[in-house]
């Protein structure tokens, strides 16, 4: 009698249809209190009294596991509200923590929930990126049987690799059952830190039972006054898509004074500055044009060096007497080579031979030698003059 009078109670509360949890505010909790849940199933568009199926998941039932954004409203996950006591497993609306609110509840039975978990999924629509999240959650029991359960608490980012919540350690209920047993609950509450939830993100909690300890029935688990309260940097946020952060990805400092000036400026000055003035004004033209192509090494040497010191000094002279018979002329063909020189003594062989005393070649002898060549070759001529009338005297002696 007292059961019906609960349920009946229970049924005349208002009638909620419980929608995609989402987080919308930074610092802004977002909570479940399960007011108006009547235990008739999940939905993706949840009738009165239904959970969202976008929001929860439920697995290890005998009747399979649910799927996000499926329609499950009957056997395991539809068992109604009740107040605790029940025999039969499955998903129950239980009124648990005595506020006037039904909880998530769940009766684990030989095939349901052993082992089994609830799976909430919640949204990151704070257009932030959330850094952390501080949870809390009130989990309740009822003891009375003497098989043991325990409750642990894990969550995700991704809905694939799950750790244990920080600061939530897993409850077990007692192995004995308590006599008149009454609902116990217990708040707990932790922040998880290190997350990087983009906006549109999720993150997932989840809630996993199993056997513990003793034999028989199963006590029953709930949870109930779920608490999320996002945590991020505004500054974060701007930076992206804000007003005030917007100019250090996408305005004026970055577009058109940082990059511009680095990249332009700098470019063009150390690329034609540099090039044109060592190529064109200081190295070619002054090496080719001065030092080398006519002025300072060519000159010189073609004229001075060469020519007229060393091919002509050597002296090619025809020294010995022309004649041989008595009352022939006698002279000094001097310098034949004279006409091989370029041009500091060019064929200076204009005189003949002489008759009667010997004449001498007119200019020859003299510009040949420069000094001490021409003292020698006059030398020789003048002794070669005097030497004749002495040969001439013994031939006529011998005679």
């Amino acid at each position: 009698m007292r059961h019906l009078l609960i349920v009946s109670i229970i049924s005349l509360l208002p009638c909620t249809a419980f929608a995609q949890l989402s987080l919308t505010t930074l610092g802004q909790a977002a909570t479940i209190d399960f007011t108006g849940y009547t235990g008739t199933g999940l939905s993706p568009t949840p009738a009165a009294g239904q959970l969202d199926s976008n929001t929860w998941r439920i697995t290890g039932m005998s009747d399979g596991p649910t799927t996000f954004g499926g329609t499950f409203t009957s056997g395991d996950f539809a068992r109604g509200a009740s107040t605790g006591g029940v025999s039969i497993g499955g998903m129950y609306a239980f009124q648990a923590a005595g506020s006037g609110n039904p909880a998530l509840g769940v009766q684990p039975g030989s095939t349901d929930f052993t082992p089994g978990d609830a799976t909430l999924r919640v949204q990151n629509n704070t257009g932030s990126v959330v850094t952390s999240v501080a949870f809390s959650v009130n989990r309740c029991f009822l003891n009375n049987e003497d098989r043991s359960s325990t409750l642990a608490l894990d969550y995700s980012t991704d809905d694939t690799t799950y750790q244990a919540v920080p600061g939530i350690s897993p409850a077990s209920t007692p192995t004995t059952q308590t006599a008149n047993a009454t609902w116990v609950c217990l708040v707990v509450s932790t922040t998880i830190s290190g997350l990087n939830i983009a906006n549109g993100g999720f993150i997932y909690f989840r809630f996993s039972s199993d056997d513990d300890a003793g034999s028989g029935s199963r006590d029953e688990l709930a949870i109930d006054d779920i608490s999320i309260t996002p945590s991020g940097s505004n500054t974060d946020a701007g930076a992206d898509t804000g007003a005030s952060d917007a100019g250090a990805d996408t305005g004026t400092a970055d577009t058109t004074t940082a990059d511009t000036t680095a990249d332009t400026t700098a470019d063009s000055t150390a690329d034609t500055g540099a090039d044109s003035t060592v190529d064109a004004a200081s190295a070619d033209t002054t090496v080719d044009t001065v030092a080398t192509d006519g002025v300072t090494a060519d000159a010189p040497a073609d004229s001075t060096t060469v020519d007229s010191t060393t091919v002509d000094s050597t002296p090619n002279a025809d020294t010995s007497v022309d004649s041989t018979t008595p009352g022939g002329d006698s002279r000094v063909d001097s310098l034949v080579a004279d006409s091989t020189v370029d041009s500091g003594a060019t064929n200076r062989d204009s005189g003949g031979d002489g008759g009667g005393g010997g004449s001498s070649d007119s200019g020859g002898c003299c510009d040949v030698g420069h000094g001490s060549t021409r003292d020698v070759l006059s030398g020789l001529l003048v002794l070669g003059l005097l030497l004749i009338p002495v040969w001439r005297r013994r031939r006529s002696e011998r005679a």
